[in-house]
């Protein structure tokens, strides 16, 4: 099974005046990073042992640029600034929680935790989670 969820596709069958064509931008769900799959249209790639140079077609940027995933302004943010964010955030999902449907306390569980779980622990597990999309290590889901 495939952890790759499209965020631009477009593909075009070849014909007697041109060759097929893939655009193809994706993230990965599996570790947060971004697949771009070209075939078939211009690009230049110039790659060494520790560097790469993409050259793009404009449209094929543009394309990038407006479906990226939504992590990516956890990109620039601090840690004080993800605290203040999960404060909030955490209090309305405890708000939101109905110990009587349990199921309500599983919405964010990958970020905090469960809704029952103390305030404190899911206000850390919330910052943890976000430092490792930030610091590209990933979400840090785990429970120290």
């Amino acid at each position: 099974m495939s952890t790759l969820h499209s965020l631009f596709y477009e593909a075009q069958a070849a014909d007697d005046d041109r060759r097929e064509s893939l655009i193809h931008v994706a993230e990965d769900l599996a570790d947060g990073e971004v697949v771009i799959e070209l075939r078939g249209v211009p690009f230049h790639a110039n790659v060494s042992r520790d560097a790469l140079e993409l050259r793009l077609p404009l449209k094929i940027w543009a394309a990038i640029r407006v479906h990226t995933p939504p992590n990516e302004r956890y990109l620039t943010i601090t840690d004080e600034e993800l605290r203040a964010e999960a404060e909030p955030w955490v209090k309305r999902r405890i708000e939101e929680f109905d110990p009587a449907r349990p199921i309500t306390g599983f919405g964010g569980a990958a970020q905090a935790g469960m809704a029952s779980d103390p305030v404190d622990v899911q206000i850390e597990r919330y910052v943890r989670y976000y430092t490792g999309v930030r610091d590209g290590d990933g979400p840090d889901e785990s429970d120290e």
